[in-house]
C-alpha cells in the first residue's frame, strides 16, 4: 500500500538518511523509531507530497507519488501531529467548517459517532461549545484525533499524538488505532507504550543514516 523505494533525503547538502526501503501493507501498524532530529517527520511529509526525495521513489496504492496524484493521496490520509494549531473558534464550528470543505463534501457528519468519541476520550458534549483557545493541550489533541477519525480515512499518520495525554488516555488512543484491522497506521512517538506494544512493527530510521 505504501512503499519507500531506495529513498534518500538531503538537507543543507547533507544526507538525513539514505536508501530507505519500507513497505507498509494495508492494516499494518508501524512505529518510525529514532532520536530527535533524525528526520522521522520527513517520511510523513514525503508521503503527503510536501518534501521530495533526493533519490528513490514513494508509492501509494501501487502508484508513484507525483504532482498529478498527490492531491488525491492527501484526501485518503489523516495526519495528526503534536500541538497542531486547529484555530481559535468553537469546537463545533471547526468541525462543521472542515466537513464543508470540497474534499469532505461527500461525508455526513452524524452526531452519534461524534458524541460517542467525545465520551470515549473523556470529553463532554459541552466541549463542543468551548473555544479551542480555552482548551488544554491534551483536550485540543483529543479533538484533533476525533476529527481525524470522523473524516473516515483508512490511513493515519500520527506524529507524537499522545505526548500531551495521561497514561489512561494514552492507552485508549493506542488501543483504538491498533484495534482496527482496516486502518493503516504510521506512528512517530517517543512513548514507550507504543514501542513496547507487540502488535506494532518498529522501523528504526537510525539504521539508514
Amino acid at each position: 500500500m505504501i512503499v519507500y523505494n531506495d529513498v534518500s533525503v538531503t538537507f543543507n547538502n547533507h544526507y538525513l538518511f539514505r536508501n530507505i526501503n519500507l513497505k507498509v501493507n494495508k492494516g499494518d501498524k508501524v512505529l518510525v523509531y529514532g532520536k530527535s532530529g533524525i528526520g522521522k517527520s520527513v517520511l510523513f511529509k514525503m508521503l503527503l507530497g510536501f518534501i521530495l526525495p533526493k533519490e528513490g521513489e514513494v508509492y501509494f496504492d501501487n502508484k508513484l507519488l507525483n504532482s498529478k496524484n498527490v492531491w488525491n493521496v492527501r484526501k485518503k490520509i489523516a495526519y495528526v501531529s503534536q500541538g497542531v494549531d486547529i484555530g481559535s473558534v468553537a469546537v463545533i464550528d471547526l468541525i462543521n467548517t472542515i466537513f464543508s470543505y470540497k474534499a469532505n463534501s461527500h461525508l455526513l457528519l452524524a452526531s452519534s459517532p461524534l458524541i460517542q468519541l467525545l465520551y470515549d476520550f473523556e470529553l463532554t458534549e459541552e466541549t463542543l461549545t468551548k473555544n479551542l483557545s480555552d482548551l488544554s493541550g491534551g483536550e485540543r489533541q483529543r479533538i484533533a484525533i476525533i476529527l481525524a477519525i470522523l473524516l473516515g480515512r483508512d490511513v493515519f499518520l500520527l506524529d507524537e499524538v499522545t505526548a500531551a495525554l495521561d497514561s489512561n488516555l494514552k492507552n485508549k488512543v493506542i488501543n483504538l488505532f491498533i484495534g482496527n484491522p482496516n486502518w493503516t497506521v504510521l506512528i512517530i512517538s517517543h512513548d514507550k507504550d507504543w514501542l513496547e506494544n507487540k502488535q506494532i512493527k518498529v522501523f528504526n530510521l537510525e539504521e539508514y543514516q
